[in-house]
């Protein structure tokens, strides 16, 4: 595996709204704001700034899903648009995934609850699940060449 700076020529690609684009930015925005009801509903008032570090995230997964070629960092180079396509669906789905994540961070915080076990699972399975996505759309990415 090369480790080069292929920025350089990759040619700067703006994706177009689709509605599989649509229906997952609208399935990660209903997974941001059940991360917020969940922060809401525990009253974990000191991890407001973790939910809003998660909807950041989560924001820039999806502005950045349109911009692939800027945007998203592949270690592998890009020679074609089904490349650019599989990059585009890594991002939006990361973004469906990130919220679980910090869905799981005030849950710790309530020691002696069976919601410290829950948060520790949706944080530890939250992170393998968006390393298992990044890995296999990575493989689909090589591929695809």
């Amino acid at each position: 595996m090369k480790w080069t700076d292929n920025k350089k020529k990759r040619p700067k690609v703006r994706v177009q709204r689709t509605f599989q684009g649509t229906m997952m930015e609208i399935t990660a925005g209903f997974m941001v704001l059940s991360m917020w009801i969940v922060y809401l509903t525990i009253g974990a008032r000191d991890s407001y700034l973790t939910g809003f570090s998660g909807t950041v995230v989560t924001i820039a997964l999806l502005i950045g899903a349109y911009f692939p070629s800027q945007c998203i960092n592949m270690p592998i180079e890009i020679t074609n648009e089904r490349q650019l396509s599989i990059m585009t669906l890594m991002s939006r789905a990361v973004a469906i995934e990130m919220p679980l994540v910090w869905m799981g961070i005030p849950m710790q915080g309530q020691t002696g609850s069976m919601l410290a076990t829950t948060g520790q699972l949706f944080v530890w399975g939250g992170m393998a699940i968006v390393v298992a996505t990044v890995a296999f759309f990575t493989w689909k990415a090589r591929q695809a060449r």
